[in-house]
């Protein structure tokens, strides 16, 4: 019985469940998906059956998307795992809304079309926020120490699988493993693919509506200055962002 030794704790529609996918693959892990068991307060009874999800004889974590939107839940991860690893991923914020967008409608919400015209309405509002990385990471590394948090590049990791997932390894203190091409899971063939390195990849769906020139240059614009912040703050930058 024991706390987790990481968590992936967002970004949603940014490679997460994917990455749990990856991490699951390699013999030493143990991941939890979407306990959701931080984003409220907790009883003393509930933290000890909590712990009791994670093997000691594993590197032990838990995926919940959400996790990063909420300072609260992350105090209250921080307060209780001070010293836990956190997994990060992230996107290009116009991509991640537009793939949340699509993943709305196909789920049969009342999201209508994807244009300039409605992006700033309330039933955009919400989403538009998560791309808000800045706004969402800071108060996470004021908290956990830097050495203590990874960023996951949903593009790097889908042009460079091997080697982005190598990080993710090395972060965990796991070795690195040799993988083999293998079929994806019955249920996960019209979602995902195998890399040819027999990594998972997110499959790119064909039937997403898609974006026009103008909604994407406004968006482009609404992310920039937070765009520029994130850079800042994490001390690198993805050039394919600013368009």
């Amino acid at each position: 019985m024991k706390w987790p030794d990481f968590i992936i704790a967002g970004c949603m529609k940014c490679g997460t469940t994917a990455l749990r996918r990856n991490l699951k693959e390699h013999p030493k892990f143990q991941v939890y998906n979407e306990t959701n068991f931080w984003l409220k307060n907790r009883r003393e009874e509930d933290l000890q059956t909590y712990k009791m999800l994670f093997s000691e004889d594993k590197i032990v974590g838990e995926k919940c998307a959400v996790y990063y939107e909420n300072k609260n839940t992350m105090e209250r991860i921080f307060t209780h795992i001070p010293e836990c690893k956190l997994i990060l991923c992230i996107r290009n914020p116009v991509d991640r809304l537009h793939s949340e967008f699509n993943m709305k409608k196909r789920q049969g919400f009342k999201v209508g079309r994807f244009s300039s015209d409605k992006m700033w309405g309330p039933t955009f509002s919400h989403l538009l926020k998560k791309g808000l990385y800045f706004s969402k990471f800071e108060p996470i590394f004021s908290m956990f120490p830097k050495r203590n948090i990874h960023i996951v590049v949903q593009e790097w990791m889908a042009t460079d699988t091997v080697n982005e997932i190598n990080k993710v390894f090395d972060f965990l203190g796991a070795e690195r493993i040799e993988r083999e091409v293998k079929e994806v899971p019955g249920d996960w063939k019209d979602k995902h693919k195998v890399h040819v390195d027999g990594f998972y990849e997110n499959w790119k769906r064909t039937d997403y509506e898609p974006m026009d020139k103008e909604t994407r240059g406004h968006l482009v614009n609404y992310y920039t200055r937070s765009n520029q912040r994130l850079w800042e703050l994490l001390r690198f930058e993805v050039k394919g962002w600013k368009k």
